[in-house]
């Protein structure tokens, strides 16, 4: 009745064929980024979609199918170009860098080079894309999800750093010049319309350009979608407390400055001399109306809190109220807010605070109009001018005010409208800003390379016959090296082979790196074809292409304990390509060819290469020395003390082979093995257990592993069991003796058939417990060398170690936890009658292999018995 038998079902891994895209549209406008701000890309090319099966054991039929890894090549639309770098990048929930994802970037030149890539496997489709800034890669990861990730881009674009305030916000009036005017993306407004001597100007003067630094004014705007221009300009001018006049068929642009200012070596002088000193006689008077109307308006209205809301490059741009309030005028006439205001132009909190005190002073200390008319003669007046007016009747005596504006009737009379010029309302004093922070989450960041694995294989007693191999994994950070000169002369370099790869892959080189005796450095690059260079400034922070246009990208950003990340990309431009890249000691900067003074250099640490995302570290690729030495130090690295356990190292996978080509995933440990080394030789007990005589003692740093101490029957049951070398031992007491170390006595030495024997210095050592990986070993494996390797993966299982850049570890399985069927018979105490010799071998066994270091005793009974 097989029929009604319910049939299993399995699970169907679906396979995708195509990509996933999210945003994708050739009617949104290509975006326009001055200064530095977050942006999000928009997809322009597509292709190259694969992927690879991925199976969960090695086996004789090649294991099962757990899942696929897919990858893709794209270019991603930033901005109009030409840009200056992208710092950080969003990938979902993680915050990194281009050359952690494989990207490689273009400025957006006009004219620009087609992507190599394109033109070698897609023909037709390599456009050049004048004019605009993308990054692209031929090989994306994109895991077992065919859709692109979530991406964002900190992007410094056109005019980054004009400000002078800090090394990204732009001088809002060379923005406001260039939106008018450019040829590519501007709004075609004529610069011989523009009054320049209001727009631009130098120290000492009234312009805009001069008031903006000099205030402590900039704005790193972003135009991504569309609004009117006189929308855009009215929004910025508000901000910087700047109106624009219209006459004599010139744009003007006044600022409502009204005090000396001086800042990043700028003088501002506001032009505050009253034009025309305005009296009864020079009034136009109608109607027995009074020569100066006064409208006033109720204190109880004026808002006297202001709120912008920026966002807060600091803090990884993530928007930020910046509050202001004049606690007299709450106390006085109450609380009254004002809506608040969207200024995502502004992205430094210090930034913020002046212009929200500008507003605020505005709208407190300049609430009263006043309403006059005059002749003709006056018709040169302009509004933002100022002149003084006087009147018996209000008591007014030389009044200063400024002209908002005027208004002409058919004959020639002029109806003017002016407000308070209150000396020192339109200057705001800089207070210091705590603004918002938080510690971001990078979901990306790589995880170390797991330290010295401890494999070996546990008796019988401690797997219950079953052959298994036990692993110990950690995660521990490697050292800060110095690259220092030796006293030759010429250059002083490390240089590393990337990975081999085709025409228009990107290869990258990212480094740590901190200035020591010397500060500069020089990155050459070979892409096949040419070899170029790039200077990098380590206390200036600048990166100076020697061939411009030969990078794809190079950068240079602040990292972790004052840590710099320098990085450079290039396009190879020849078929199985091995990139190259040199680190050039430089003395000074750009010069790298010199006599060296021994031991002087500066420190590195983290050393990645890439070719597309197939990815090198320093450890698996070490370097070529010329005219130069590089050793380990003791500085504690940008994550911590070398040789302590990372603490973004949240396991590793497990992969096994049996030929070291094709490998297998057969399982995964989350969190680290507590695993060290000896710190003292141990010797061997001189007498039976407990040992009481000697103690081991361990530094389990490298793992951040800690031990408890337990009783005497946790010894003696092996309740705290631990492996050294090949002896199993359980221990008592742990004493404490430093961070991470610890002296073990009351030991119960040489347990489960391992031999009680010395240990030397630097011995490995292994707690047993839950985190240890157990693997059951096939049979077939015994006797067989098989080759094992270990991708780290971080805290938040992502950025998987590439598994080509990971130590293949050589193991030969003796098969220590089998016990043959002999074995098996006399452990128990079954008959030993296997009949007659005459009637052959009926049951044999080979009782393991010599070199298996655990002995399994079994006991006969008495020989009297």
């Amino acid at each position: 009745m097989s029929f009604l038998r319910q049939r299993k079902t399995t699970s169907q891994i679906p396979l995708y064929t195509g990509l996933q895209i999210q945003t994708s549209s050739s009617a949104v406008p290509i975006q326009i980024v001055y200064g530095a701000n977050k942006i999000a890309p928009n997809v322009i090319w597509t292709g190259g979609f694969s992927y690879t099966t991925e199976k969960t054991k090695a086996g004789k039929g090649g294991g099962s199918i757990s899942g696929y890894d897919y990858r893709c090549g794209f270019a991603l639309g930033l901005c109009e170009g030409p840009i200056n770098a992208v710092g950080g990048v969003w990938s979902g929930q993680s915050i990194t860098y281009l050359w952690n994802l494989g990207l490689g970037l273009f400025y957006g030149s006009m004219p620009q080079t087609p992507w190599g890539y394109l033109t070698a496997s897609f023909p037709g489709q390599d456009l050049a894309y004048g004019g605009l800034a993308y990054v692209a890669t031929a090989s994306f990861d994109l895991g077992s999800s065919p859709s692109l990730p979530s991406l964002s881009f900190d992007v410094h674009g056109l005019l980054v750093g004009t400000g002078l305030i800090n090394s990204w916000d732009a001088n809002p009036a060379l923005v406001i010049q260039d939106l008018l005017t450019n040829p590519q993306y501007g709004v075609g407004f004529p610069a011989a319309s523009i009054d320049s001597t209001t727009l631009l100007g130098g120290s000492g003067g009234s312009s805009y350009q001069a008031y903006c630094t000099a205030a402590h004014l900039a704005l790193s705007p972003v135009l991504a979608n569309q609004e009117a221009a006189s929308s855009i300009l009215s929004r910025w001018l508000q901000l910087t407390n700047t109106a624009a006049v219209w006459s004599g068929g010139k744009l003007k642009f006044i600022t409502y400055g009204d005090a000396p200012l001086t800042q990043s070596g700028v003088s501002f002088i506001p032009n505050v001399t009253p034009i025309y000193d305005l009296a009864d006689d020079d009034f136009v008077i109608s109607d027995d109306a009074d020569p100066v109307e006064v409208v006033r308006s109720d204190p109880f209205t004026a808002k006297n809190w202001v709120t912008l809301e920026i966002l807060d490059r600091n803090n990884w741009y993530d928007a930020t109220p910046v509050q202001v309030w004049d606690q007299n005028a709450i106390e006085l006439y109450g609380l009254h807010m004002d809506s608040s205001i969207t200024a995502h132009e502004i992205c430094d909190p210090s930034i913020g605070r002046i212009s929200a005190q500008l507003l605020l002073q505005r709208s407190l200390y300049v609430r009263n109009t006043y309403q006059f008319k005059l002749g003709f003669e006056y018709c040169l007046l302009e509004p933002m001018d100022l002149v003084t007016i006087s009147d018996v009747g209000l008591g007014m005596n030389k009044f200063p005010v400024r002209i908002v504006s005027i208004e002409e009737d058919g004959s020639g009379i002029l109806s003017i409208t002016a407000e308070d010029f209150t000396g020192g309302a339109a200057t705001a004093a800089a207070y210091p800003v705590q603004a918002g922070s938080n510690t971001a989450l990078d979901h990306g960041v790589s995880p170390s390379p797991v330290n010295q694995v401890i494999i070996f294989e546990p008796p019988p007693d401690l797997t219950n016959g079953v052959a298994e191999v036990w692993i110990a994994i950690s995660g521990g950070l490697a050292p800060i090296y110095k690259l220092a000169e030796d006293g030759t002369t010429g250059n002083h370099e490390a240089r590393w082979n990337g990975p081999v790869g085709a025409i228009g892959d990107i290869a990258t080189i990212t480094i740590l790196i901190q200035a020591a005796e010397r500060s500069a450095v020089s990155l050459r690059a070979n892409d096949g074809v040419a070899i170029s260079q790039c200077d990098f400034d380590l206390t200036g922070m600048t990166a100076t292409q020697s061939t411009v246009g030969a990078f794809s990208a190079v950068s240079i950003v602040e990292g972790a304990r004052g840590f710099k990340v320098i990085s450079a990309s290039v396009p190879l431009k020849a078929a199985s390509t091995v990139p190259s890249f040199s680190l050039c000691l430089a003395n000074p900067i750009g010069t790298i060819s010199y006599a060296g003074a021994p031991g002087s250099g500066l420190y590195v640490w983290d050393v990645e290469l890439a070719t597309g995302l197939e990815r090198l570290s320093a450890s698996a690729n070490a370097p070529e020395l010329i005219g130069a030495t590089i050793v380990a130090t003791t500085l504690a690295t940008p994550e911590g003390s070398a040789g302590a356990a990372d603490p973004y190292w949240g396991g590793a996978l497990v992969y096994l082979s049996t030929d070291n080509a094709t490998y297998a995933q057969i399982g995964k440990i989350s969190g680290p093995s507590r695993q060290g080394v000896l710190t003292a030789s141990a010797p061997a007990p001189t007498g039976s257990n407990p040992d009481v005589a000697n103690a081991i003692s361990v530094d389990l740093a490298g793992s951040g592993g800690a031990l408890a101490s337990g009783t005497a029957a946790d010894a003696r049951n092996g309740v705290t069991i631990c492996i050294v070398d090949h002896e199993l031992f359980s221990y008592k007491t742990a004493t404490l003796t430093g961070a991470n170390t610890y002296a073990l006595t009351y030991l119960e030495r040489g347990l489960y058939g391992s031999v009680a024997s010395s240990h030397n210095v630097n011995a490995p050592f292994a707690r047993l417990d839950d985190s240890i990986f157990k693997y059951p070993l096939p049979a077939a494996f015994v006797g067989m060398p098989v080759y094992l390797k270990f991708p780290s993966f971080n805290i938040f299982g992502a950025s998987v170690q590439d598994l080509s850049t990971c130590a293949v570890y050589t193991y030969t399985p003796v098969g220590s936890g089998i016990s043959g069927p002999v074995a098996q018979a006399l452990g128990v105490g079954a008959a030993l009658d296997y009949g007659s010799a005459a009637s052959g071998v009926n049951e044999s066994d080979d009782f393991g292999v010599a070199s298996d270091p655990y002995v399994v005793t079994i006991d006969l009974g008495l020989a009297s018995a």
